[in-house]
């Protein structure tokens, strides 16, 4: 029997949602030479262009999205674009509606400050820093990618 949750399948396998069947590539109908992308390498490998670049020229806080996260985009004092998550670690507040304290963002809800680049903790009562995304600016726009590991 096939479950609702599952799409293009054929053959037989044993998933844990109980269908006898299994993805048309788990049975070797596309290989990673097919196409750019493979079963294997993830949307947030690849960086997607957000933002005009003009649009952080002044300062401001800018929130967007990337693969259905939120992202705060900022321009630091000497430059650089940074990117850090829009939600912040400690209780969920939306950074983008923070106030900006030269290259610190602090959460409107509880005071927590995070580093706009580095996403490191300035001050609590937050304890993780944010997550971080690696940017890059090409013909005038922001693309994003979720940083890979150093």
């Amino acid at each position: 029997m096939r479950s609702s949750r599952c799409r293009s399948l054929s053959a037989t396998c044993s998933t844990a949602c109980g269908s006898a069947t299994r993805p048309t590539w788990a049975a070797g109908s596309r290989s990673a030479s097919a196409s750019a992308s493979t079963v294997f390498e993830s949307p947030r490998e690849r960086f997607a262009p957000v933002l005009d670049a003009a649009e952080l020229a002044d300062g401001t806080l800018r929130r967007v999205e990337l693969e259905g996260e939120s992202v705060l985009l900022a321009q630091s004092e000497s430059g650089e674009v940074c990117a850090i998550s829009a939600v912040c670690s400690h209780m969920g507040g939306p950074l983008d509606e923070g106030e900006r304290d030269g290259d610190v963002v602090v959460c409107p809800w509880h005071g927590s400050r995070f580093d706009l680049c580095t996403g490191a903790v300035e001050g609590g009562p937050a304890v993780y820093p944010q997550p971080r995304y690696e940017t890059r600016v090409r013909a005038g726009k922001v693309e994003i990618r979720a940083a890979r590991d150093d």
